[in-house]
């Protein structure tokens, strides 16, 4: 890395970029850099002999915390209290209903989970459109996910494993899916679009439901898993 005043606007990478790839990205806090806040040294407690991180560890510390143990402030990429981040997949020479596919995740893009929404979709799930910053609700997806991270960033070095394992087979799950998606959707926007437009409208909406429960579920799990501010 360099250190400057300033950057360019944009960089051409080094390769071609896949949806997975940016995900990685708009995730990232700098892991392996001396700017990753989830290594400072002041989160290594002593055990026995030995010096080992704390599973309190991580690299969304907040500024009480931050103060407390003496952590210089990084801005990583990924945020906790960032509202939303997508992936904006477009594809030339496709049909509108299918043209694009927008990887959209609520909340912290590290602890998120990314959903397909096609540009075709004549509507998306009501809970996903559901959202009160000021009044808790389980009718809201958004909310499943604040909640998570919340809960991950109590425990982050044990329960950021919790979430990958149910995050991350439903991310590869939809991409293997997408790819099948797309040819009945392609077959259908020649014939008649209005037909695709509902077929991916449907798939979409499945994907918000299932990742929605996955996440609620998940909320309950590391509840159960950590309370009282330890691993039960």
């Amino acid at each position: 890395y360099a250190e400057t005043m300033s950057y360019p606007f944009a960089v051409k990478p080094q390769k071609k970029l896949s949806v997975q790839d940016v995900m990685t990205m708009l995730r990232g806090h700098m892991e392996g850099t001396p700017f990753d806040m989830a290594a400072d040294k002041a989160w290594y407690v002593r055990e026995g002999d030995n010096m080992v991180k704390s599973p309190l560890a991580t690299p969304f510390v907040t500024k009480d915390i931050r103060n407390l143990l003496n952590i210089p402030y990084s801005r990583p990429i990924s945020k906790w209290d960032c509202a939303y981040s997508f992936v904006s997949q477009v594809r030339p020479g496709y049909p509108a209903p299918v043209r694009t596919v927008l990887w959209f995740g609520y909340d912290n893009p590290h602890t998120t989970c990314y959903v397909p929404i096609y540009s075709g979709v004549l509507e998306t799930r009501e809970s996903w459109r559901t959202f009160d910053r000021n009044a808790f609700s389980l009718n809201s997806a958004q909310w499943a996910f604040i909640l998570a991270d919340d809960l991950v960033n109590r425990r982050y070095q044990e329960a950021m494993e919790d979430l990958k394992a149910v995050r991350d087979p439903l991310e590869q799950g939809f991409a293997k899916q997408v790819l099948e998606i797309d040819k009945k959707a392609l077959e259908l926007a020649k014939k008649d679009p209005a037909k695709a437009q509902e077929y991916v409208t449907k798939f979409t909406n499945e994907c918000m439901e299932k990742t929605e429960k996955a996440w609620w579920q998940l909320n309950w799990d590391l509840i159960t898993k950590y309370n009282n501010n330890k691993k039960k």
